[in-house]
């Protein structure tokens, strides 16, 4: 039995761990596991964000092209748009290009904790952003817990000094049926504006529904501000910095 345990545990090991799987099961938190080598998905991004001192809408488009590039090694590449719609107009925008390297680092499964580094650079007309994150997650029976640590560093082009964000994203999810999960997602967000110390820090927290299906699936999120830590605006919410409401929706369809 016991030589039995030890061959079960290295298959698990080394069996490669694809998103392929399941997809996305968080539409903000990420998890650790990594496209296999060869497999290809095309992932549609919508992110829909309202509500600010003035009337304010955004929608953030993302179309990412991602694959395995090695064992444990993940690549992925963004094109990004977006468009707003506040009291002076509705602008129509280019937001640039993206290019993702995720390396994992152990298996949620095979190990006691789930682990990977995570890497993001995006290229824009006036904007260059580099975001870096930690993620961490476990899967327990039809349980799935997850945690992620992100930071951005914007610059402006031209502009003097750095912006920077500093966030933590906790999710945890049930497995209602083998294709259906619902959870609850919780977002720290705290922005560092360039030469100064802490601007603003909310808190962002709802529920997550997510679908897989054959050689497709989908997550949808609803995430209302609970309310500003510091930087409140109006009541306790910050309406400058952030959105009164965003609402996020991943598609994934496996090549």
């Amino acid at each position: 039995m016991r030589r039995w345990r030890m061959v079960v545990a290295l298959v698990a090991a080394l069996a490669p761990s694809s998103s392929a799987a399941s997809g996305r099961q968080f539409a903000y938190t990420q998890e650790s596991l990594v496209a296999g080598v060869g497999e290809w998905e095309l992932e549609p991004w919508t992110t829909y964000r309202h509500g600010r001192e003035e009337p304010y809408d955004r929608l953030d488009l993302r179309l990412e092209l991602e694959t395995g590039l090695a064992r444990s090694l993940q690549g992925a590449l963004y094109l990004n748009l977006s468009g707003i719609a506040t009291a002076g107009g509705t602008e129509v925008g280019f937001e640039g290009v993206s290019a993702e390297l995720k390396y994992k680092l152990s298996d949620p499964v095979a190990d006691v904790l789930g682990s990977a580094l995570y890497l993001e650079l995006t290229g824009a007309p006036e904007e260059l952003e580099l975001e870096g994150k930690l993620i961490v997650d476990r899967r327990v029976g039809d349980f799935l817990l997850g945690a992620n640590l992100v930071l951005e560093r914007e610059w402006r082009l031209p502009g003097p000094g750095a912006e920077s964000k500093l966030s933590a994203i906790f999710g945890a999810g049930w497995h209602a049926t083998s294709r259906l999960l619902v959870g609850l997602e919780l977002r720290n967000r705290n922005v560092f504006p360039a030469g100064r110390g802490l601007g603003s820090s909310v808190l962002y927290a709802g529920p997550t529904v997510a679908w897989a299906g054959r050689g497709w699936w989908g997550t949808l999120a609803l995430q209302p501000q609970l309310g500003a830590l510091k930087g409140a605006t109006t009541g306790r919410l910050d309406l400058d910095e952030h959105e009164r409401f965003e609402a996020r929706l991943l598609l994934g369809f496996f090549l």
